[in-house]
C-alpha cells in the first residue's frame, strides 16, 4: 500500500474554515476519507454553518446519538442517520441529501449504510456560510482523528459520480 498523508486533528484545538461559501441549492455530497481515533466525544468532520441549525448539514465521527458516524441535513427540522464502525476505524463516509425531496444517504466504504425520508423541513437551499472543518466554529465538537480528503459538492451525485469520488478518496485513505 502507498503512503498516505492527511492532516491529523488532535480532538482539542485543530480546525479548518472556508470562507463564505453561497451554496445555491437545496442538495449536497460529502464524502470524507479518515481515520477516527476516538468515539468517547461527539466530533465534526465538517459543517456548512456555525451551529446546528436550519439549512445546514455536518458529517460527524462520532456523533452524539446516530453511532459511529453520522450525517445530518436541516432545512427548517433536522434529520440524522447513522452506522456503526468503533475507534479506531478507517473509512470513506459519504453523506447525501436533497432538502425539498427529504433525501438523507449515508454511505461508509461506498456501501450504503442507510437512507432516510423524514421530513427535513422547509427551505430552497443551504445557507452561505463558512465550511468548518475538524470543529464546529473552531469552539466546540472537535474531531479525533486524521483526515485523508474531503469532498463537499452542491449536488447529489449519481451513482458513476459518486463511484469515482469514493475511489478516489479510498486512494488516499486505504478504507477498503
Amino acid at each position: 500500500m502507498q503512503d498516505c498523508y492527511g492532516l491529523m486533528f488532535d480532538g482539542v484545538d485543530d480546525f479548518l474554515q472556508t470562507g463564505n461559501i453561497a451554496w445555491a441549492t437545496d442538495e449536497v455530497t460529502v464524502t470524507a476519507g479518515l481515520r477516527k481515533l476516538s468515539d468517547t466525544a461527539r466530533g465534526m468532520v465538517a459543517e456548512l454553518g456555525q451551529f446546528a441549525n436550519t439549512q445546514n448539514f455536518q458529517l460527524n465521527a462520532p456523533t452524539a446519538s446516530l453511532g459511529d458516524y453520522g450525517f445530518y441535513s436541516a432545512g427548517t427540522a433536522t434529520a440524522g442517520l447513522g452506522t456503526a464502525a468503533a475507534a479506531p476505524n478507517t473509512s470513506v463516509v459519504t453523506g447525501q441529501a436533497k432538502l425539498t425531496t427529504d433525501t438523507l444517504i449515508l454511505r461508509r466504504n461506498a456501501t450504503q449504510a442507510g437512507t432516510s425520508a423524514v421530513d427535513q423541513g422547509t427551505g430552497s437551499a443551504y445557507t452561505t456560510n463558512p465550511l468548518y472543518i475538524g470543529m464546529r466554529a473552531g469552539t466546540s465538537l472537535p474531531f479525533n482523528g486524521i483526515l485523508f480528503g474531503l469532498t463537499a459538492v452542491n449536488a447529489v451525485l449519481d451513482a458513476t459520480q459518486l463511484g469515482m469520488v469514493e475511489l478516489s478518496t479510498n486512494f488516499n485513505t486505504g478504507g477498503f
